[in-house]
């Protein structure tokens, strides 16, 4: 079922803040979980130690996020989506200009070797493990890219103080 490569061990994901891909029920007008989007919400414990790491290389020693939870990760629905928060939050800083944006987009493409070819996944940590949640953080970001041919993994974070 995933593409990670991981086994069938799977755990549960937070689902993505825009579920807009979700089925709905035209009795209930609630969502439906289907076979199509099931794997937008489990991810092999493989995959999860995988970002769990990358979390811990990406802010050790200053931070140890051995007890994050798979409910603090979602699976992101399109890239599009993706490329519409970042450049949202980015584009709020005066040095987010065409040329910035571009050459970022195309460095995480050449660095994860295609973005069409990657799973995106993000991290909403709870507030207490939240190394951004100090003080002055007006908001922040926590994706991955992930390529499962090469598996390769992007991590791009940003966060914007007072």
């Amino acid at each position: 079922m995933a593409k990670d490569g991981g086994g069938s061990d799977i755990v549960a994901l937070s689902p993505p803040l825009e579920a807009n891909f979700l089925s709905r029920s035209i009795e209930t007008e609630q969502e439906v979980i289907t076979p199509e989007n099931l794997e937008m919400f489990v991810i092999s414990r493989k995959m999860l130690f995988n970002l769990i790491t990358t979390l811990n290389l990406s802010f050790f020693p200053d931070y140890d996020f051995s007890d994050a939870k798979s409910h603090e990760f979602s699976r992101s629905p399109s890239l599009a989506h993706v490329w519409a928060e970042i450049d949202s939050r980015l584009g709020q800083s005066n040095f987010y200009n065409r040329t910035v944006r571009q050459k970022l987009w195309e460095e995480i493409d050449t660095e994860i070797g295609g973005l069409k070819n990657s799973e995106i996944f993000t991290y909403k940590p709870d507030f207490e493990s939240d190394p951004f949640s100090e003080s002055g953080c007006v908001w922040s970001f926590n994706f991955f890219f992930y390529n499962p041919k090469l598996k390769r993994v992007v991590f791009l974070t940003c966060r914007a103080i007072r």
